[in-house]
């Protein structure tokens, strides 16, 4: 498979250990993080939205206009929008030390998103649980639709 990563992504996850992956290819992407394309050509229609701490925090307070446009977006392809999150849950809550927003607030929104949006949420303990879980991830739809062995 080949990972598409958004060309603004500013601290790039690292996909190199695994041996499904042929490369990763930096691309502009209409909405979200990371992308995958399939040997056939075909895209996966899951897209992953990586977020850290304090990038949370932003896009579900002062930037949540523009994160329901990217998920509106997603819609409109038909694509599947997860949001990945660097933080567990308890550590969501307790809140982030630069912003307004209350921790439990934050918790709330990614509920809210799930149930009334659609838009799933994976709160990962590191990066390498991420890389883990976005292969995972491309790896099982790909098998279900037929794009890979």
């Amino acid at each position: 498979m080949i990972i598409i990563e958004d060309s603004k992504e500013q601290t790039p996850l690292d996909f190199s250990r695994f041996k499904d992956v042929e490369y990763v290819m930096r691309a502009t992407l209409d909405h979200g993080d990371y992308a995958c394309v399939y040997p056939n050509g075909t895209w996966c229609k899951v897209i992953f939205d990586r977020k850290e701490h304090g990038d949370l925090f932003g896009t579900l307070g002062k930037d949540i206009k523009r994160f329901k446009s990217e998920i509106n977006r997603s819609k409109e392809h038909h694509n599947l929008l997860v949001i990945i999150v660097e933080k567990p849950l308890k550590t969501i809550a307790k809140g982030y030390r630069y912003s307004k927003m209350k921790g439990i607030a934050v918790v709330r929104t990614l509920f809210t998103l799930m149930f009334k949006h659609y838009i799933p949420f994976v709160l990962c303990s590191n990066r390498g649980e991420m890389e883990l879980y976005i292969i995972e991830a491309f790896s099982s739809w790909g098998k279900l639709n037929g794009n890979n062995k």
